[in-house]
């Protein structure tokens, strides 16, 4: 491990040291025509109305709102930015500040330096780093307003950890592979053992290889196909938190389907437990932004040594992007979902934290997804 480390950290340092010898052009540059900014925001007010065997439950909520600032030099340094407006309690916990308010946190934050190497381009990172699976996966949903990936929603991954990471970038993004080195006990805890988790992750985009890009309809598609394998440790007595990953994307302007699956190996910080997740997606637009349909499939085993250790749900429903438009440089969305939701539950599969353990749930949504990115001075990396 001690070696491993070392490794890394000298080749994270050595390259970002490169980034310094930028051609000769780049440094006669003003400095302030280099200069390049991202504002984004979403967030995801809804209602939802659930029937369970025993009792009814409807509430209004806002399940995620985030704020970001993405701040760069040329393509070759900057730092990003994100926060989190979120419940100071758990579900079903009144136990937060002053009550359940609403609280800011840090979501992530991180330093970034680049360089070019031939044919591609490497990036380093350091500090509150995305998980570099989430961050693989998630470009290529389209769909987090009505529920974020099942490799993030049930406990498979962290959205971010403590640490650094290595991303290389070749043949216009068609080849991606990404390593990362973290604490291991995600965004919520300081380190808690001597271990440390080492991620890699493969992305291949096929139709970049291509001359031209397929066109759908007329406009741009994508395939895209990622595995992952993670080493990792958790909690203070250092219990085994390994993954393996796999997904596969296609999406378009008017065609998205998806599908991901991952396997646990520890799991709920139980080192012993074994559980895995698959989740299928896909959504359609009928022609026009104004009218659209979609369906999901989240099938999670808690444990695959047991028997009805299964948590299913199924979504199904309409939507309408009443604003889908590219201004300030950047993409903007106000969709509406209306949504119908089947979930069941075996009884021996563990529940999440703060969501309580039902045998069976009809569930009725109004959710809105709003987008909002603006970008100044922002041009695309050369070659890319």
């Amino acid at each position: 491990m001690m070696t491993r480390c070392l490794f890394f950290l000298c080749t994270f340092f050595l390259f970002q040291g490169l980034v310094f010898s930028a051609p000769a052009e780049t440094k006669k540059d003003n400095f302030l025509q280099d200069i390049h900014l991202r504002l984004m925001g979403r967030t995801f007010p809804s209602f939802h109305a659930t029937w369970l065997p025993n009792q009814d439950f409807n509430e209004f909520e806002v399940h995620e709102s985030v704020l970001g600032l993405d701040a760069g030099w040329s393509h070759y340094v900057g730092v990003s930015l994100r926060f989190e407006i979120l419940r100071s309690a758990q579900p079903q916990s009144l136990f937060g500040i002053d009550g359940d308010s609403y609280i800011l946190r840090l979501q992530r934050a991180w330093g970034y330096a680049r360089y070019y190497l031939w044919i591609g381009w490497l990036e380093g990172r350091f500090g509150l780093i995305p998980d570099p699976w989430i961050d693989a996966v998630r470009p290529h949903y389209r769909m987090r307003g009505l529920r974020a990936l099942l490799s993030e929603s049930g406990d498979f991954f962290e959205q971010s950890d403590l640490g650094a990471s290595v991303h290389f970038r070749a043949l216009r993004g068609a080849i991606q592979v990404g390593f990362s080195l973290t604490n291991g006990e995600g965004l919520n805890r300081a380190e808690q053992n001597n271990g440390k988790n080492s991620t890699v992750v493969l992305s291949i985009l096929p139709l970049r290889f291509l001359k031209n890009p397929l066109k759908l309809w007329g406009d741009n598609a994508e395939i895209s196909i990622h595995a992952a394998y993670r080493d990792g440790s958790i909690g203070t007595g250092s219990a085994r938190n390994h993954r393996i990953a796999t997904a596969a994307t296609f999406t378009s302007r008017h065609l998205d389907i998806g599908l991901e699956y991952i396997y646990a190996m520890g799991w709920s910080n139980l080192a012993d437990r074994v559980a895995d997740g698959l989740g299928v997606w896909a959504r359609g637009s009928f022609g026009t932004r104004w009218i659209g349909a979609f369906v999901r499939y989240d099938r999670q085993n808690t444990n695959v040594e047991i028997e009805e250790a299964i948590r299913q749900r199924v979504s199904v429903g309409l939507y309408s992007d009443f604003l889908d438009a590219q201004m300030f440089q950047g993409n903007q969305r106000f969709r509406l979902y209306l949504a119908y939701q089947y979930e069941t539950q075996g009884k021996n599969a563990m529940p999440l934290p703060g969501v309580p353990q039902v045998a069976e749930a009809h569930r009725v949504m109004v959710l809105l997804s709003i987008y909002l990115d603006a970008r100044f001075n922002h041009k695309p990396l050369p070659h890319s």
